[in-house]
C-alpha cells in the first residue's frame, strides 16, 4: 500500500555539495516496504523514510576522516560480536589483567571501559538495582527521623518525598500485574506446545499448516494464534522465561524497601560522588540477560563484513559504560561518573538509551554534562517509551539537560524521538514519548533487525533507544569528516538539517491524541544524514548556520 503525503519543510538533495538544490517533494509517494535497510535510504529516491545514509557516504567517498570514540553508556555489551569485535575501543594505558590502576584513573583494569555495577572481583553485575522513587523515599524517612533536613529546603524534599510515594505505589501495582502476565503468558505457550504437538502427532509444523488448520475448538484457536505469534516473530521460549525472571525479581527486589544492594558493588558511600572506587571491569557479562547494549552499539557501528545493515558510521570506537540494569533505575552517580569517565578518555559522543522518570541528584548529572560541554562531547539520549507528552511536569525523564521551566544548562544535549516505517497517521512510533519543549528530534526506532549477543540477530522494535543510537551514529559520522565542530554546532545541524513531514499523526499508546507532526518536537524533524553533511560541510569552512541555509537555498531555485 501506498502512502501519499506532502513534505512541509524544503529539503537538501543532491550528490554534489555545489550541484544541490532544494527539493519541494510535494508528489513524494511513500511506499510500505520491509527491507532490512529502510531506516538507512532515502525519501526521495527510495521513497522510504530513511536518514539518507547511502547518499551521504557517497558524498563523503573521498573525503578523509578521523576515527571518533563513541560511548554506550548502557548495558553489557558483547564486544566478541562479529560486528562489533574491531569496533571496540581500547584503553592503551591500562595493562590488562594485571590488577593494577597503571592509568592512575581510579579503575583497576579497563581495558575497554567500566562497569559501574560489575561485582567486585566476579564476572557478574547488579541485576536488579532499586527505584529511584524508592531511594527518595528511604533517605527522606531517614534523614526525616536524623533532624538533617533544613526548614528551607523541607518543602521541596517533602513534595519529591509524596512525588517518589506515588510513584512508588504505581510501580508495584504495575509490577504484580506483570508477575501476574509473564507468569500467564509462559503457562499458555507451553500448553500451546503440548496440544499442538498432540494435534500434529508430534510431526514438525510451521505457519502454513497452522494457517490452514479449520476448527471450533475455542481452545485450539488459541493454541494456534499464540503459535503463529511466535512462529512470525522467532521467538523463543528462553524470551518468555526471561521476561517472567525480570518480573518476578522487579517484584521482589526491586520494589522490595529491604533490598539494599549498592554493596554488592562496593559502593559503600551512595550518596558521595567523590568516592569511585566500586564496579568492575566485567562489560560483557551475563550476556545470556543483558542484550541492549549490544543492539546500541551494533546500529552505531558500521561494520561492512556483516551481512545484514548494521549500523551507521564505519570509523568509530565502543567504548562501553554499563549504568543500566535489567530493573529498577539508574543511579545518578552512575552517569555522573559514567560521563566523566567518557569525556576523560576521549569520547566524542555518549549514547544513552535509558530514561527515568524521577531524579534525586539531577544536579550532579547536570554538572556532568556541563564539563562534557566544556570538552566538546555531545550526548545523545532517549526520550522514553511511555507514549507520553514530555512537556508535562509530571512525564519529565532523566537524565536531562534541565529541570521542568528552568533553562538548559548546556547546549550539547540531544533528546531523541521515534518514528515508524510507515508514513501515515501512526508515523509516530505509539510508544515514543513526544514534546515540544521536551524532544529535540526524530529519527527511526521501529521494525529494525539488530545483533544480538552471541552472534545472532532479530528484528527489533525497542524504540526510542534504537532511535537514539541512530542519531549518535549521524553526529559520529560528523565528527569523523568534520572533527573542527563543535558540539553545539553539531546538535543544532542534525537538528536543523531534518525532514519535516506535513501529516496529522495520532500519539500515545491508546493513540487518541492527535497533532501535527512538527508540534512534537522542537525542530519538527526527522533527522537526515545526507542533509546534515551538507550542511556540515558548509560550517566547517566557517558559515553561519543561517548563511550555510541560505546558501543552500538559493544556489538552485524550483
Amino acid at each position: 500500500m501506498k502512502y501519499l503525503f506532502p513534505l512541509l519543510f524544503l529539503i537538501l538533495s543532491c550528490s554534489s555539495i555545489y550541484k544541490h538544490q532544494l527539493v519541494n517533494s510535494k508528489n513524494t509517494v511513500f511506499k510500505e516496504n520491509k527491507a532490512i535497510d529502510w531506516f538507512l535510504k532515502d525519501p526521495f529516491l527510495d521513497s522510504l523514510p530513511g536518514i539518507s545514509l547511502y547518499r551521504a557516504n557517497d558524498f563523503l567517498r573521498k573525503k578523509k576522516k578521523e576515527s571518533v570514540i563513541v560511548a554506550v553508556m548502557d548495558r553489557p555489551v558483547d564486544i566478541e560480536h562479529e560486528v562489533l569485535k574491531d569496533k571496540i575501543w581500547i584503553n592503551h594505558n591500562e595493562i590488562p589483567q594485571n590488577n593494577i590502576d597503571d592509568d592512575k584513573n581510579g579503575y583497576i583494569d579497563d581495558v575497554y571501559g567500566w562497569n559501574f555495577l560489575g561485582k567486585k572481583n566476579l564476572d557478574s553485575m547488579l541485576l536488579f538495582a532499586n527505584t529511584e522513587a524508592m531511594r527518595i523515599i528511604r533517605k527522606f524517612k531517614k534523614d526525616s527521623t536524623n533532624n538533617k533536613i533544613e526548614i528551607d529546603s523541607f518543602s521541596k524534599r517533602f513534595k519529591s518525598y509524596n512525588d517518589a510515594k506515588n510513584k512508588y505505589q504505581k510501580e508495584k501495582e504495575k509490577a504484580i500485574k506483570r508477575v501476574d502476565y509473564t507468569n500467564l503468558v509462559v503457562t499458555r505457550y507451553d500448553r500451546s506446545v503440548k496440544n499442538l504437538n498432540a494435534y500434529f502427532n508430534n510431526k514438525k509444523y510451521g505457519i502454513n499448516e497452522l494457517e490452514a488448520i479449520k476448527t471450533e475448538d475455542k481452545i485450539l484457536k488459541q493454541d494456534i494464534a499464540l503459535m503463529l505469534f511466535v512462529l512470525k516473530k522467532n521467538i523463543h521460549r528462553n524470551e518468555f522465561l526471561r521476561k517472567r525472571f525480570i518480573a518476578h525479581h522487579k517484584l521482589k527486589k526491586t520494589l522490595d524497601f529491604n533490598y539494599k544492594p549498592r554493596h554488592l558493588i562496593g559502593d559503600n558511600f551512595s550518596d558521595n560522588l567523590k568516592y569511585i572506587n566500586y564496579g568492575s571491569n566485567a562489560i560483557s557479562t551475563e550476556l545470556n540477560i543483558n542484550f541492549h547494549g549490544t543492539i546500541m552499539g551494533a546500529l552505531i557501528a558500521a561494520n561492512k563484513n556483516s551481512y545484514i545493515p548494521n549500523g551507521i558510521v564505519e570509523n568509530v570506537k565502543l567504548m562501553t559504560l554499563v549504568v543500566a540494569p535489567q530493573a529498577g533505575d539508574e543511579h545518578d552517580k552512575d552517569i555522573a561518573l559514567g560521563i566523566h569517565y567518557a569525556v576523560d578518555n576521549g569520547a566524542k559522543v555518549i549514547n544513552m538509551s535509558f530514561s527515568k522518570d524521577i531524579s534525586e541528584h539531577s544536579n550532579w548529572v547536570f554538572e556532568a554534562i556541563k564539563y562534557a560541554n566544556s570538552k566538546n562531547v555531545l550526548l545523545v539520549t532517549s526520550a522514553g517509551n511511555e507514549g507520553n507528552n514530555g512537556d508535562l511536569e509530571k512525564n519529565l525523564r532523566y537524565p536531562n539537560d534541565c529541570d521542568y521551566d528552568m533553562p538548559e544548562v548546556a547546549d550539547n544535549f540531544l533528546v531523541v524521538g521515534a518514528t515508524s516505517s510507515v508514513v501515515d497517521s501512526t508515523f509516530v512510533c505509539s510508544f515514543s514519548n513526544y514534546g515540544k519543549k521536551q524532544v529535540d528530534v526524530f529519527a527511526p526506532g521501529k521494525h529494525i533487525k539488530a545483533a544480538y549477543p552471541n552472534n545472532t540477530y532479530m528484528p527489533n522494535s525497542i524504540g526510542t533507544s534504537q532511535a537514539t543510537a541512530i542519531v549518535s551514529g549521524i553526529a559520529s559520522l560528523l565528527f569523523s569528516y568534520y572533527p573542527k565542530l563543535t558540539a553545539s554546532q553539531l546538535k543544532k545541524i542534525i537538528m536543523e538539517s531534518g525532514i519535516s513531514y506535513d501529516l496529522e499523526v495520532s500519539v500515545g499508546k491508546k493513540r487518541k491524541e492527535k497533532f501535527h507532526f512538527s508540534e512534537l518536537s522542537k525542530s519538527g524533524k526527522v533527522v537526515n544524514a545526507y542533509n546534515a553533511v551538507l550542511l556540515a560541510e558548509l560550517i566547517s569552512k566557517g558559515l553561519s548556520m543561517e548563511k550555510a541555509k541560505e546558501k543552500l537555498s538559493s544556489i538552485e531555485k524550483i
